[in-house]
């Protein structure tokens, strides 16, 4: 009789998920790094103060984790610790998805790290010296608008991220299959992109340096001084409205680059690989062994 009492009782409370809903107000001690886990979605307002207000269904509120500890703020449920029952209610097609959300208030982040299927997002541009974005598994980034000396975004599995940065050094690591939607402008661009990882940019940079392997798609508009591009596998570069005079390609397998460089284009090329190439640049022909090279059309 009391099993069949708890699981009611347990069936009922997740039934109710997203109904009834509590919020939680913490305040920290300093914390410069974020990790967010789980299905948490986390706003960051800049401000002089370190609080958290949680907005969580009152039934998962004795298994909400948000702590700081060595200088980071910890969001996360302590899944291990649900009841089995209520696990499964929570999981079931017919059940809502539960409210897990935070409003995060900081001075500066030099890193936020998601995991699970938690989402990001700063409610204003910021000025950081520099910062890192680690962003995995099903995790999203919705609005990132980040100024400083350096920023490194670093995409992996199936994550999404839409940012904008203006900074010295801009540095993108995409794997799996992760999405980037960026916006950017810097002195240094440089790109490592892997797996079937998607990379679309809009670009102002004196320097930008790709490399590229698996089946990776980058596509790039804007300007730059110069354009380096290291491709293998089966890796793709649209880069055809991307402006600049001077472009070097050291391409393998069977990966594709398109460009635009009006000057000068220095090539060196094996396996199947293909270059497309617009305008009419004084070519450098390093080595060119079972490829392609072609006009745009």
């Amino acid at each position: 009789m009391k099993k069949f009492l708890l699981f009611a009782a347990l069936s009922a409370m997740a039934l109710s998920l997203s109904a009834q809903t509590k919020n939680i107000q913490k305040e920290y001690s300093e914390f410069s790094v974020m990790e967010i886990s789980d299905a948490f979605d986390v706003t960051l307002v800049p401000s002089d103060e370190y609080s958290a207000i949680l907005t969580v269904d009152e039934v998962l509120e004795s298994y909400v984790r948000a702590f700081v500890k060595g200088k980071t703020l910890y969001i996360t449920l302590d899944t291990k610790s649900i009841p089995k029952e209520l696990k499964k209610q929570m999981n079931s097609k017919n059940t809502p998805e539960p409210t897990l959300k935070a409003v995060v208030r900081a001075p500066k982040l030099s890193s936020v790290i998601l995991s699970d299927d938690a989402v990001f997002g700063i409610a204003e541009p910021v000025n950081y010296d520099s910062f890192s974005l680690t962003a995995g598994d099903n995790s999203k980034v919705r609005s990132l608008n980040v100024q400083g000396r350096k920023a490194e975004l670093k995409l992996d599995k199936k994550a999404s991220v839409t940012a904008k940065i203006l900074a010295d050094d801009v540095v993108i690591k995409a794997s799996g299959s992760s999405v980037l939607n960026l916006e950017q402008e810097s002195k240094d661009f440089n790109v490592e992109s892997s797996g079937s990882a998607a990379i679309t940019s809009v670009v102002s940079a004196k320097n930008v340096n790709l490399t590229t392997s698996g089946s990776s798609v980058l596509t790039l508009t804007g300007t730059t001084d110069n354009l380096v591009v290291k491709g293998s596998g089966s890796s793709t570069v649209n880069a055809v409205n991307l402006t600049t005079p001077s472009t070097s390609v050291v391409l393998a397998n069977s990966c594709t680059v398109t460009q635009s460089a009006t000057k000068d284009l220095k090539v060196e090329m094996s396996g199947k690989s293909t270059l497309i190439y617009n305008n009419n640049p004084k070519f450098e022909i390093v080595l060119v062994k079972t490829s392609t090279i072609q006009k745009y059309k």
